[in-house]
């Protein structure tokens, strides 16, 4: 049982230190990932999908956007909110190790 936790432990900060490089936290990960699953979202959408508080998500899409990982678009026709898609550098952050 030692032998398993010390490899599931080696494994889990192998996973985590590209992130961290990054400073992709667990919730900008989740974001990044829903973005890229199903593309430009409006802020509240995103909050659905997240299963976060809408005061939270968007806070942590104003990190995003500030370290250029995701963009934000023009205001919808209703000027409820504006749409956030994963950037090109988001994409090259996630994938380099």
């Amino acid at each position: 049982m030692a032998r398993l936790r010390a490899a599931v432990l080696r494994l889990a900060h192998g996973l985590r230190a590209p992130a961290e490089r990054h400073d992709l936290t667990p919730s900008r990960l989740t974001a990044l990932g829903v973005l890229s699953a199903h593309g430009p979202l409006r802020v509240g959408d995103l909050t659905h999908g997240m299963g976060f508080g809408m005061p939270s998500t968007s806070r942590l899409v104003d990190v995003l956007v500030t370290a250029e990982l995701v963009g934000r678009g023009p205001k919808a026709a209703s000027m409820r909110g504006s749409s956030g898609r994963s950037s090109s550098r988001s994409s090259r952050s996630a994938t380099s190790s």
